[in-house]
């Protein structure tokens, strides 16, 4: 246990202020230095890479001639290079590695979920299209709820540790999916738990690994670093819905539904050994390296 009052100049420095007026509605993240930094400097490095993808093919083709196979190796030479780059810098971070791991793991998994809930739900189940679309529609509900105590889940328990908790309740709820069974409202109970459950706890995970990027990754890098994350995370999701539906296919439906949640709930196994746990909160001020994050002891 640390000794008391440890954590008490991030406190001063993270806590907003109180505000009147409108100002109370305004969510608590973003009242966030490091988090508003985090969003702006994304905007800033998308904004960048967009004009310099279009003034590169103008020089090439007005100042130097290029021909289209020329213009075709420039643009793959530098989107490799921009990847590799970003690749390195996850490559030595262990905070946002770990995270990485953990996320394209819970998107494989989920994805080989998504793949093949609708037909498992009108098939097994035989639940009507009316009936389906009002289960779906509980996610968006958690969902919103999710987000809206986000912020006080980091307060209470610290942001790596919601993560980590986000990796398991996302996917923990989807349990309640295999395991429908029985009458008809019983079965519409199941699956209404399961949607809203996994909306609440995807929007914590993606509430917390959002924050932890913004602390670890350099405005200089940013766009980089997330095109590379993005790359493995999303790519992730069609491998995903691939597997679902060759498994189903093999053993079917409600036994490819259990590995798949199966599977998703090991993505926290990722964060374990690494210092994503400890990560009490955002660091006061903008880093420039993921090794200035604060690390407190537990």
């Amino acid at each position: 246990m640390s000794a008391p009052g440890a954590h008490e100049p991030i406190k001063r420095a993270t806590a907003p202020p109180t505000r009147a007026g409108l100002g109370r509605w305004v969510p608590d993240l973003l009242r966030e230095k490091a988090f508003r930094g985090y969003w702006t400097g994304q905007a800033i490095s998308l904004f960048g890479d967009q004009l310099s993808s279009i003034a590169i093919p103008l020089v090439g083709v007005i100042a130097v001639h290029a021909d289209a196979a020329q213009m075709g190796f420039l643009a793959e030479h530098k989107a490799r290079g921009q990847l590799a780059e970003g690749g390195r810098f996850i490559a030595r971070s262990p905070v946002i590695r770990a995270a990485l791991g953990a996320t394209a793991t819970v998107n494989l998994f989920t994805f080989m979920v998504s793949a093949l809930f609708v037909l498992y739900a009108t098939t097994t189940l035989q639940l009507s299209p009316g009936l389906l679309g009002g289960v779906l529609g509980a996610g968006a509900v958690g969902g919103l709820l999710g987000a809206g105590c986000a912020g006080g889940i980091v307060k209470r328990i610290g942001l790596g540790r919601t993560f980590l908790l986000g990796c398991l309740a996302f996917p923990a709820p989807m349990l309640l999916i295999p395991a429908a069974h029985g009458p008809t409202p019983l079965v519409i109970g199941f699956l209404l738990a399961a949607e809203f459950g996994s909306g609440v706890g995807v929007m914590w995970l993606d509430v917390a690994i959002g924050s932890i990027l913004a602390a670890c990754v350099p405005d200089t890098l940013r766009s980089r670093v997330f095109g590379a994350y993005r790359t493995v995370n999303y790519g992730a999701r069609p491998l995903g819905s691939l597997a679902g539906g060759a498994l189903a296919g093999a053993i079917g439906l409600r036994p490819t539904l259990w590995i798949a949640v199966g599977g998703a709930l090991t993505s926290f196994l990722w964060l374990l050994p690494s210092p994503v746990p400890g990560l009490r909160d955002l660091p006061a001020s903008e880093q420039s390296t993921p090794e200035a994050l604060p690390i407190p002891s537990k």
